[in-house]
Parts: structure tokens; C-alpha cells; sequence
């Protein structure tokens, strides 16, 4: 998403959790002769998402495309998936989308402008067994978008 963003003249930050990774990341797009910031983002907490948010809008500009493409995923049979595992998993999957997007429509809607990009993934309405948390993360996903597209 981001080099194709880069590539058609956006000017684009990406964010994510790990320092090092997202460095890594920029960096692979700088070479390819790209204008990319960064912000690290832990997109489960609002004050990070906030932070990251306020970061970008003041290096890139306000955001007028917003990807959210931060996920995780755990393989286990529902009757052995843990709490902690369900809730990380959502709040990575689903409140992450929730949170960012919560953070950037404000600026979108004061501009009358801006598009909100939601990964989801084909699991949202062909499930597996060996998946279901990250299933029903992922068809939460689908209608809250259909809900913020209104």
C-alpha cells in the first residue's frame, strides 16, 4: 500500500509497533526513491494512536488516505484459545482499526474530504475452525465498514 501510495505522489507515513522493523521498512522504500516518515504506533492504545496520529499530521500533512492493515493472527481450536489470546487478537484486529480510524475521521470530517482503507481478509466470510477468533475479527472488520461508509 504505501509504495503504491508513494508511487502515485502521496506523501505517506507508515506506522508500526517495532522500531527496528519499521526502520527497516522506510528504509526499503527510501531506497526505491520514495518520500516515507514513520511513527511508531501500538495501535491497541489510544494515547499511542494519538500520538502517532498528531506525528504524522505534522510531518506529511493532514491524512487524506488512511490504511489500516495492523494484524495478528492465532491458530488454535476455539475450545483451546485463551482469553489473553482472544483479547490481543481483537484488540490488534478490531480495536486497532476502530481506534485509528476514530483518530483520523475527526481531521477527514472538519476537511470534508479523506478515505479509510480497512484490511480484512477473505477469513471475514469463509471460515475455518482452526481460526474462528481471527475469523469473527475479521467479519467485525467488514461491517464496521460498511457502517463507517454509511
Amino acid at each position: 500500500f504505501a509504495e503504491a501510495l508513494a508511487s502515485a505522489g502521496a506523501r505517506v507515513t507508515i506506522g508500526g509497533r517495532k522500531a527496528g522493523d519499521l526502520k527497516v521498512a522506510a528504509d526499503r522504500l527510501r531506497a526505491a526513491g520514495h518520500s516515507i516518515a514513520e511513527a511508531v504506533i501500538d495501535v491497541t492504545d489510544t494515547q499511542s494512536v494519538d500520538k502517532a496520529v498528531a506525528a504524522a499530521e505534522t510531518g506529511t500533512g493532514p491524512i487524506d488516505i488512511l490504511v489500516n492493515n495492523a494484524g495478528i493472527q492465532r491458530r488454535a481450536p476455539l475450545e483451546s484459545f485463551s482469553d489473553s489470546d482472544w483479547d490481543a487478537l481483537m484488540a490488534t484486529n478490531l480495536d486497532g482499526v476502530f481506534k485509528v480510524s476514530r483518530a483520523v475521521v475527526k481531521g477527514m470530517i472538519a476537511r470534508q474530504r479523506g478515505a479509510i482503507i480497512n484490511v480484512s481478509s477473505v477469513q471475514s466470510v469463509l471460515a475455518r475452525a482452526s481460526i474462528a477468533p481471527y475469523a469473527a475479527s475479521k467479519g467485525a472488520i467488514t461491517m464496521l465498514t460498511k457502517s463507517m461508509a454509511g
